[in-house]
């Protein structure tokens, strides 16, 4: 896929969707769209695949920007999407040899496509399982939705979390995105 194609795709993807995002990573991605690099964008990339932790718990990430489905902003950023953060976690709840079900937060938040349907999710296991949100370091908007609904929330002494909000951006001619 050229730039071109990625831009346009972006373009699309910003546009009438909504998005609960800490507002500087709504700007990069602005920025992106118009032709700016991603290279220097901290923390919007992060997904490490799934960890496997000694006995009976079961680590799953729910890191970098949050997106609905798998999509070419994974493939650009990392990032969690919903589907496969849900679908984690249901085998996880599921596994009677899972006891213990952490969830290692590190997001600035993202759409909030399955977002809602996600955080219900982790609140309903955690009525068989606990489920600790470990902030390590950043659980912003759409992140800290899901977050907040485990059993036990705990955060770095760095880290930051809060703001379930929308950050909405005004497309004002056709010169915005």
């Amino acid at each position: 896929m050229n730039d071109l194609t990625l831009r346009a795709e972006l373009k699309t993807m910003l546009r009438g969707t909504t998005w609960a995002i800490a507002p500087e990573y709504l700007t990069v991605l602005h920025d992106m769209a118009r032709g700016g690099s991603p290279a220097n964008v901290e923390g919007m990339a992060k997904r490490p695949g799934k960890v496997d932790a000694p006995g009976n718990v079961a680590v799953l990430n729910l890191t970098g920007v949050i997106i609905p489905k798998p999509s070419f902003m994974q493939m650009l950023f990392g990032g969690t999407a919903m589907t496969e953060f849900a679908a984690e976690l249901q085998a996880a709840a599921d596994d009677s040899k899972i006891s213990t079900i952490m969830m290692n937060v590190d997001s600035p938040g993202g759409r909030i496509d399955l977002v809602p349907e996600t955080a219900a999710l982790v609140r309903a296991t955690r009525e068989t399982k606990p489920v600790i949100a470990v902030v390590n370091t950043c659980a912003a908007s759409a992140a800290f939705w899901p977050a907040s609904q485990a059993s036990d929330l705990v955060v770095t002494p760095s880290g930051e979390v809060g703001s379930i909000g929308v950050y909405m951006s005004h497309q004002i001619g056709r010169a915005h995105v």
